[in-house]
C-alpha cells in the first residue's frame, strides 16, 4: 500500500515534529504545542522519511512510556536496560537519512480513550500499531518495506507533500 502523510492524518495521527541533525547529533524539533502532548503515556507513532523522489513510512511503533521519552531513546540510539536493539537501529536509520539530505517527520496518535474488556484495559495503540505495520509494511520495522511515491491532493507525484505537511 502507498502510505503518505495523508494516511497518517486519516488515521487521526497528528504531525508532532521533525528530526534534524545538529552536528553529529540527532535532534527532534517539536511542532507548536506538540511537546505537551508528548508527555502523555500511550501513543502509536509513525516516522516518515521524505526525499525528493519518495515518501517512505520508515517505522511504526507504540509506546507506553511518554512519547518524548521514546523519541529521546531514538535520538540517542543507545540500547535500553533490556538490551533491545530497536533504539540503535531506528537512530541509525534516522541519522543516515538526515545525512543524505532527507527529511524525517514524526506523526502520532494519543491513546487516551479508556477501553476495557472483562475488566481489563485494552491497549488500542498496540492494536493500531499491528494493523499499520501489516498494511504499510514499513522497512525499518524489519518487514518488507516499500518505497512510496509522493502522491499529493491533486494526484501529482512531486514534493508538494512538503506543502501538505505544513498546510501551506
Amino acid at each position: 500500500m502507498m502510505a503518505t502523510t495523508e494516511d497518517c492524518k486519516n488515521c487521526k495521527m497528528e504531525l508532532r515534529g521533525e528530526f534534524k541533525l545538529q552536528g553529529e547529533n540527532v535532534h527532534l524539533e517539536w511542532g507548536n504545542g506538540q511537546e505537551s502532548q508528548a508527555d502523555f503515556a500511550v501513543h502509536v507513532y509513525a516516522i516518515i522519511e521524505i526525499s525528493k523522489e519518495v515518501s517512505l513510512v520508515g517505522y511504526v511503533g507504540e509506546t507506553t512510556n511518554s512519547l518524548s521519552k521514546r523519541m529521546y531513546q531514538y535520538r540517542n540510539g543507545y540500547k535500553n536496560e533490556k538490551n533491545q536493539p530497536t533504539n540503535h537501529k531506528v537512530h541509525e536509520h534516522i541519522k543516515t537519512s538526515l545525512g543524505a539530505g532527507h527529511r524525517i517527520v514524526l506523526f502520532s496518535l494519543l491513546d487516551d480513550i479508556p477501553v476495557t474488556w472483562a475488566g481489563k484495559k485494552i491497549n488500542l495503540a498496540k492494536g493500531i500499531e499491528s494493523a499499520l505495520i501489516a498494511t504499510w509494511q514499513p522497512g525499518w520495522n524489519g518487514s518488507r518495506g516499500k518505497k512510496l511515491e509522493l502522491v499529493t491532493r491533486n494526484g501529482s507525484k512531486n514534493l508538494e507533500l512538503v506543502k501538505i505537511l505544513y498546510n501551506e
